[in-house]
């Protein structure tokens, strides 16, 4: 992609913006699969980040939602919902016989989602508090999970992972859109290999199933319930994910 001038300082100032904290490492473990330490979580403070103009230039959204054949009356799940810049598109998709999950770990961002409600009269949106391993989304009752530039700040990604899993309905979709690790203007922290979500992701119990190239700079992909799921232990009172912690090489803390 050719970024003009003004683009490229637009887009470093919003990842300075972005208020998190730690690095990503990816490496090979010692158990043969691969460590990886997510991304610390967007501040609300950022918000503004996720409302920049350049952003429906640069990661097409309408394209996006044109590409997963959204229909009237899908129920969708918006994980790492933000200030609901995807949400209220996504809203106007499902129509007033769907519905939308705008699912976030911060009041503070579903605040903001719901003074968008309010202004813009949308009465197929729920605000869900969730947590960092469980989104609070009811069984077997989802259509789509989209997840956009979030994947890599899950705190417990395969814990919460295995939830959405189970939210949704025997022939429903996980999308996930990340940065590519070789986009040079996103932070290590903020991008990643596509092998890195779909290995992952496999360990719950998902499969790739379609991958666009609609995003120049950004992994799309989709996936579907099947295969097996890794048994997931009660989560320790210390430690973390226990996925992570044990079958992906992090020591117990």
């Amino acid at each position: 992609m050719t970024h003009s001038r003004k683009t490229l300082p637009l887009v470093a100032c919003g990842l300075l913006f972005s208020l998190t904290l730690g690095e990503v490492v990816a490496q090979q473990s010692g158990s043969g699969g691969f460590a990886r330490q997510p991304a610390d979580i967007l501040s609300y403070l950022g918000a503004p980040w996720l409302e920049r103009h350049e952003r429906e230039a640069m990661e097409k959204p309408e394209q996006v939602l044109d590409a997963l054949k959204i229909q009237p009356g899908d129920v969708v799940a918006d994980v790492g919902a933000g200030s609901g810049f995807f949400t209220v598109k996504l809203s106007r998709r499902v129509g007033p016989t769907g519905k939308v999950y705008a699912v976030d770990i911060q009041k503070e961002m579903l605040d903001l989602i719901r003074q968008k409600i309010d202004r813009m009269g949308l009465g197929n949106i729920e605000p869900v508090l969730g947590e960092t391993a469980d989104p609070h989304l009811p069984p077997q009752a989802i259509d789509l999970i989209f997840i956009v530039d979030a994947y890599h700040e899950f705190q417990e990604p395969l814990s919460l992972v295995k939830r959405l899993r189970e939210a949704l309905k025997p022939d429903g979709r996980l999308m996930i859109i990340e940065y590519k690790s070789e986009y040079a203007y996103i932070r290590p922290l903020h991008k990643m290999e596509e092998s890195q979500i779909v290995g992952e992701l496999k360990l719950v119990g998902f499969t790739l199933s379609k991958r666009f190239d609609l995003l120049e700079n950004q992994h799309m992909l989709i996936f579907k319930k099947g295969g097996s799921q890794l048994g997931l232990r009660k989560r320790e009172r210390v430690g973390g994910d226990p996925i992570r912690n044990s079958i992906l090489g992090y020591p117990r803390r």
